[in-house]
């Protein structure tokens, strides 16, 4: 009986992370990419929704756009990042959402950590009662590198992303996980006829 009991009080220990609501919060913007190859140039301009895990810096990303007459979305959740609390001028507080570095990452870039998106803090309402200290505007810009995949040609790309923080939206998610949020937007996009 005291073996059962503690594996049940272990397991639901461990689940319950997992399944228990986070504090959200949702971020409403835009993105616009530039490429170059192939032996033409293009841009993409998309909607964007970012949901931040205030609690483990995790965080899901959708955007969607219209390409020649097609609706396209792209969504990502990101489950090794974290939040970095950095001093600005006059002690100002700003945040950065950055990605945990692999141990090889560490080894070549010691010190360093990639960047998903900073901004300055500001006091945030997430729900009644629960205030957070962080940007109300998500910022993030870089250049990069890659092959086609329809004909494995190499391509420069040229990416900016800007997100506003919706109060709206972060306290009609409040209770939500990240994965559940990330659905729920999801669903809202396929209901606009956007497909992956």
């Amino acid at each position: 009986m005291k073996k059962s009991t503690f594996t049940f009080l272990l397991t639901a220990a461990l689940v319950t992370p997992t399944l228990a609501p986070a504090q959200l919060l949702v971020f409403k913007g835009s993105s616009s990419d530039s490429y170059v190859g192939e032996g033409h140039t293009w841009r993409v301009a998309s909607k964007t929704i970012i949901v931040v895990d205030y609690a483990t810096g995790n965080f899901g990303r959708l955007d969607y756009t219209t390409i020649n007459g097609a609706k396209r979305y792209t969504t990502a959740t990101y489950t090794n990042a974290h939040l970095v609390q950095v001093s600005g001028p006059n002690g100002a507080p700003y945040t950065a959402v950055t990605r945990i570095p692999s141990d090889c990452y560490e080894a070549e870039n010691p010190n360093r950590e990639p960047l998903y998106f900073s901004g300055a803090n500001s006091t945030l309402t997430i729900s009644p009662g629960t205030s957070v200290s962080f940007p109300k505007t998500l910022s993030a810009g870089g250049r990069g590198f890659f092959y086609s995949s329809s004909n494995h040609q190499p391509v420069l790309s040229q990416g900016a992303v800007l997100g506003i923080f919706s109060a709206t939206e972060s306290k009609a998610r409040s209770g939500d996980t990240l994965d559940s949020a990330m659905a729920g937007y999801i669903a809202y996009v396929e209901g606009q006829g956007y497909t992956r």
